[in-house]
């Protein structure tokens, strides 16, 4: 119910995900990135899952966040900020490195659970 600045997480690594409950893809994509965050839980990375969408569908996506532990939810209701990251499909991931930079940007589907996923964080990590 508050405004969050991405400012919040510089020094950490930060992938958001920006994701919609009406969108199958992003309902596909939600458990790897939910495991993910848990294979670096306390360490210098967080995933943050933005929901674009109705507020009146803020409990859809409550609840669907819910089964993704330990995903926080973030709702974006305005549809602004698709445009303002220049994205033009979701889901759509940004990855940004410890002082803020873009790094990578991925629309569509991915597999956030794999070996070739984690080495990448590994390496922003040890940036």
């Amino acid at each position: 119910g508050k405004p969050v600045d991405l400012k919040r997480f510089r020094g950490k690594v930060v992938v958001v995900n920006v994701w919609a409950p009406w969108c199958a893809p992003c309902v596909v994509e939600m458990p790897p990135l939910a495991a993910l965050q848990r294979r670096y839980e306390g360490q210098d990375l967080v995933v943050i899952p933005i929901s674009v969408d109705k507020p009146i569908k803020l409990p859809d996506a409550k609840s669907f966040i819910d089964v993704n532990a330990p995903l926080p939810l973030y709702i974006e209701p305005t549809f602004r900020l698709p445009a303002a990251f220049g994205i033009k499909g979701m889901p759509s991931t940004i990855i940004y490195d410890r002082q803020g930079r873009e790094v990578a940007r991925l629309a569509g589907e991915a597999r956030w659970d794999t070996p070739e996923a984690f080495a990448l964080m590994d390496a922003l990590l040890k940036r």
